[in-house]
């Protein structure tokens, strides 16, 4: 692998160094009105998960792209609460969770990129044997206190609730042993794969509200999510897991559960299955989608040169002490470690904030809220990379420009696919605002769109400067009364 480490280093010399201000939140390449996301920006990683990531793109022959924010994901996950990011904007901190849906065809190393988590498989398998151990401890204690409860009932007659209460009462002190030895069947873990919902609620709840779902083929858990074989709000358990917010599941086999739970999350999908996710009218009305980091990985079948590859061990023991390490911390501490975003990272985050408020007032008007929560996910990242680098004090401008840098690659990703149902969308509503036009009688003010269709008047007048053919906006000058706009209809069949 030494051909690999000599490009990292090439590549990768002046990492250390300190981005100014203004370099922090340049967009990624010089053809930014076109929102080509061009190469993925490996360098924007931490040391370990960019090796890691770099080496696996080259040991498989599959993208980097893939590879990176696999890393960069189950990072996340091992994370769960152990951090939080405070100062970054007004009146809230931040977890380093992430929500990373890849597409790419069968056979391209989705399941490859399972290698990147495996130490965290290991972890939680690790949990699962501990459990299988203490819970056989336990059920052994609750059966001896069974056993002496028997005894001492034959001894004493049946414990009657209205006699005296005495802390000092054997009984009482054996009734008090067995209600805190009850506990849950289900394992502790870190990680869960294709489970349903229901699965995934109870191992939330046997895992301190927190867990990291991954899956090389998500499918399934896509169409459990958009509510294909059941209803039982696996949108709310989502959102919710993004913004670790408490939500009440009602359950008939136990009741109202209650959860905070927080979930980071990598899956990974077919094209046609990231369709059905994105052209989802309810996951994008809650903003689903717009809490997600979508890309197409572009993989293609590569041909095998023969030459014999394989991951270094340095860089495999590097990331797995890496993912330990976060993993003693997760463990040991009983709240969360927080970290103070620096005035200047902050300010990274605004500037990065007012571009997108920009593309969601101009360009992007009609898919506003899927560019909603960049800066929010920009803030995590740079958390994760905060915590990947092994720095201490502030996060700084440099690392906050580098998690923009990987948030606005996601976002010039996501916008190229959504370039298809973008159109097929927008030409449903000009169909629409057609067919409400010629009911009319060929014009219809803008006041009426509005308050009898719901069609704000900037949407109209965005529809009617992009389709000058369809439409045009007037001003009707009456000799009595107010002015009033009306569109008025241009199509001529």
């Amino acid at each position: 692998m030494s051909r690999i480490k000599n490009s990292v280093a090439e590549l990768y010399l002046d990492q250390t160094k300190e981005s100014s201000l203004i370099e922090a939140v340049e967009p990624v390449n010089d053809k930014a009105d076109s929102f080509d996301p061009g190469d993925f920006p490996i360098d924007a990683l931490s040391p370990v998960m960019r090796q890691i990531a770099i080496e696996h793109a080259e040991v498989h022959k599959i993208p980097v792209c893939m590879t990176a924010m696999t890393a960069l994901a189950v990072g996340s996950g091992a994370m769960g609460k152990t951090f939080n990011l405070t100062h970054a904007v007004n009146g809230k901190s931040s977890f380093p969770n992430i929500m990373v849906v890849i597409a790419a065809e069968r056979g391209v190393g989705k399941g490859i990129c399972s290698q990147i988590a495996k130490p965290l498989w290991d972890a939680s398998c690790h949990l699962a044997e501990e459990f299988k151990v203490e819970q056989a401890k336990r059920r052994a204690k609750v059966e001896s206190l069974n056993t002496q409860k028997k005894s001492l009932l034959k001894k004493v007659g049946t414990y009657r609730s209205d006699k005296q209460y005495n802390p000092e009462d054997p009984l009482v002190q054996i009734e008090r042993e067995l209600v805190e030895l009850q506990g849950s069947d289900r394992s502790p873990s870190y990680i869960e794969g294709n489970a349903t919902s229901e699965a995934l609620t109870d191992t939330l709840l046997a895992s301190k509200h927190t867990i990291f779902s991954s899956s090389p083929e998500a499918g399934a858990l896509v169409r459990v999510a958009l509510g294909e074989y059941k209803n039982f709000g696996d949108f709310d358990l989502l959102l919710s897991g993004y913004s670790s917010e408490p939500l009440t599941i009602s359950r008939r086999s136990r009741g109202q559960v209650n959860l905070e739970p927080t979930i980071s999350s990598l899956w990974f999908v077919q094209p046609y299955i990231l369709h059905e996710l994105i052209s989802n009218s309810e996951a994008f009305e809650r903003g689903l989608t717009a809490r997600i980091l979508i890309f197409d990985a572009k993989a293609e079948p590569e041909e095998d040169d023969g030459n014999e590859q394989q991951i270094s061990a340095e860089t495999q023991i590097a990331w797995e002490n890496t993912i330990n390490s976060i993993l003693t911390k997760r463990e040991n501490s009983s709240d969360p470690h927080t970290v103070q975003c620096s005035n200047e990272a902050r300010e990274v985050f605004r500037e990065f904030h007012n571009e997108i408020v920009g593309l969601r007032k101009g360009k992007f008007r009609d898919i506003s809220g899927e560019l909603s929560r960049c800066r929010e996910n920009a803030i995590r990242i740079g958390l994760c990379l905060w915590v990947g680098d092994e720095a201490e004090g502030e996060l700084t401008a440099e690392q906050a420009g580098r998690a923009v840098r990987i948030v606005r690659w996601c976002l010039y990703s996501y916008i190229q696919i959504l370039k298809g149902s973008r159109y097929e969308r927008k030409m449903e509503q000009v169909d629409e605002l057609s067919s409400l036009v010629i009911q009319t009688g060929g014009q219809i003010t803008l006041r009426d769109l509005k308050r009898r269709h719901g069609i704000e008047e900037k949407e109209v007048e965005a529809l009617a400067r992009e389709f000058p053919e369809r439409f045009k906006v007037e001003t009707h000058k009456p000799d009595i009364g107010r002015p009033s706009r009306v569109l008025r209809n241009m199509h001529r069949k």
